[in-house]
């Protein structure tokens, strides 16, 4: 059988293509390469950023589209937290999720996370952490958030920053900066524009913090907030919204506060109790404006550089009891004109102010707290004769108050070759009936020269020129505090002793010359153990009961 006879098939002829064509084609190619380069090296770095550019570990408890951080078991030193998880928004780091993560040296949070609430004691303790990235967004800090953190060095704090809890950075004692970590760079601590709160001790004792710039939009410091800091300068703009310093604002800090630039309390109107009390070396001078409603009490107490202090002529702030008690170096004071009351312990203790510039009651000074004006209070036996002379005055129109002289008493050297004149003043009422002070240097090395020629030791105000004394009816609080007078009579119609009338004062032995006298609970407070009260002859009565009573050596005296 032949083979079937195939047809003959017809050439094949490749067609010229339109050289406009060809270029189309050949560039929608490239585009297709390109394009899918791109998606495969887009796959490629994400699958890294899940891998790589941040951390993992954390365990997460998930609400809705968002999760909180509960806890991190990851091993990185370097912690970077994302701004989602297993597609989960993270909006908050739960109450201590990284405490226990004690090798954590850095931490970084995504740019991308828009809101973060950080909890209480968070980050507390992490000693190793050094610096820390908050993410640009609305962020609040917690309570103790960072407490502990000791060597922090760096935080990076976002615009939307509002709050900082109470103790949030307590005892990070290198925190000193809000910059990015090359000191250069730096401008200190910045506080963000939007931050409007700065909870209690939140910078407790961070001794590295020493300059603070303050925004306009921050209107509390918390009680406590920069005490024990290293803090030097707190610097706020002519239109800073700050008006209330809390308790303890700045105590013991070293606040710089000088002649030439005094500490600016811009647009304050409220000082709070103790809040720049102790503070240190740099606080010397300070001017107070009369936007300053109120002082609280002991607000610059124990500010033992503190030498100058100027009010307002026109000032009407309220001022807290002690706010200058133990301010042992200050020397000069320019009070308000129209300041009406001196309040309990104002100047207790400022010896130099009270006998080195021979200070003056003002014209309008309507009331004297107790312990005021207590030259001696609380000072050491060294500095309690360094100024024997000086004396207080009371304005020529101030009709309210009276200073008497007290007999002249002599001081007899150590080795008995010499003596010097000291004078002794006391302030009182008008009236006679209140002894509100006694400035003098009466102590066991000195004595009255009697009309026989004695010499008695024995301290009384029934001594002087004028016989003021057969009117006083009673020794204000803080009177005799920290005198060094071995014995002390008391005028006989004496009827009532305030508190802490003899605090501090290292008094042998007092005589009173009646059986009754009402005695505050803490008349004989501070005093030592080897105190002895006398009545003449013994007599029963108010006083015995009351020594006896407080455990009190008594006896019977027949000094004339």
């Amino acid at each position: 059988m032949s083979d079937p006879v195939q047809e003959p098939q017809s050439p094949v002829v490749a067609k010229k293509l339109n050289p406009k064509n060809a270029k189309v084609i050949a560039l929608v190619s490239i585009l297709v390469v390109v394009v899918a380069a791109v998606v495969v090296m887009s796959v490629v770095l994400a699958t890294r950023r899940g891998s790589q550019s941040f951390s993992k570990g954390f365990t997460t408890e998930v609400s809705g589209r968002d999760c909180t951080i509960t806890a991190y078991s990851g091993e990185d030193t370097n912690v970077k937290i994302p701004a989602s998880i297993n597609g989960k928004k993270v909006s908050a780091i739960a109450k201590g999720a990284f405490a226990q993560s004690k090798s954590i040296e850095n931490i970084e949070f995504s740019d991308s996370i828009s809101k973060l609430d950080i909890g209480e004691g968070a980050f507390e303790g992490l000693t190793k952490l050094q610096y820390v990235k908050l993410p640009d967004a609305s962020v609040t800090i917690g309570n103790n958030a960072f407490k502990g953190c000791t060597q922090m060095t760096h935080i990076v704090l976002p615009s939307g920053l509002t709050s900082i809890g109470e103790g949030a950075f307590a005892n990070c004692t290198n925190l000193k900066y809000t910059g990015s970590g090359t000191d250069e760079n730096d401008k200190g601590f910045v506080l963000p524009a939007n931050l409007t709160s700065i909870g209690k001790e939140a910078f407790l004792k961070c001794t590295a913090l020493l300059n603070v710039q303050v925004n306009d939009n921050l209107t509390s410091v918390g009680e406590g907030a920069f005490e024990s800091s290293g803090l030097k300068t707190f610097a706020m703009s002519a239109s800073s919204k700050l008006t209330v310093l809390g308790d303890r604002a700045f105590y013991g800090a070293n606040i710089a506060s000088g002649q030439e630039t005094p500490f600016d309390f811009v647009n304050i109107t409220s000082i709070g109790n103790e809040a720049f009390a102790a503070c240190r070396s740099n606080f010397t001078h300070i001017v107070l404006p009369k936007t300053i409603k109120a002082i609280g009490d002991e607000a610059f107490a124990g500010a033992r550089s503190l030498r100058s202090v100027k009010f307002a002529s026109d000032s009407e702030a309220i001022l807290g009891k002690g706010i200058f008690q133990g301010c042992t170096q200050l020397r000069e004071t320019t009070l308000s004109e129209s300041l009406k009351e001196l309040p309990e312990r104002m100047f207790a203790g400022c010896y130099y102010l009270l006998y080195d510039n021979d200070f003056q009651i003002g014209k309008n000074i309507e009331k004297i707290g107790d312990g005021a004006l207590s030259l001696f209070y609380g000072q050491t036996t060294s500095s309690r004769t360094s100024y024997l002379n000086k004396r207080v005055t009371v304005h020529a129109e101030n009709e309210r108050f009276v200073v008497f002289e007290l007999a002249e008493c002599w001081y007899s050297s150590n080795d008995g070759q010499s003596e010097t004149k000291r004078t002794q003043t006391v302030l009182m009422s008008a009236d006679k009936k209140e002894l509100i002070a006694y400035f003098g240097a009466f102590d066991e090395n000195c004595y009255y020269k009697t009309q026989d020629g004695r010499k008695s030791q024995i301290f009384k105000l029934t001594e002087g020129s004028e016989k003021f004394w057969e009117e006083i009816e009673t020794i204000r609080g803080y009177a005799f505090a920290g005198v060094r007078a071995a014995n002390i009579y008391v005028p006989p119609h004496v009827n009532r002793i305030g508190d802490y009338a003899f605090a501090g004062a290292d008094i042998d032995t007092v005589y009173f010359e009646g059986g009754n006298c009402t005695l505050s609970d803490e008349t004989f407070s501070d005093m030592g153990e080897d105190l002895i009260v006398c009545v003449r002859g013994g007599a029963d009565g108010t006083i015995k009961e009351y020594v006896l009573r407080k455990g009190i050596a008594f006896q019977g005296h027949t000094i004339s």
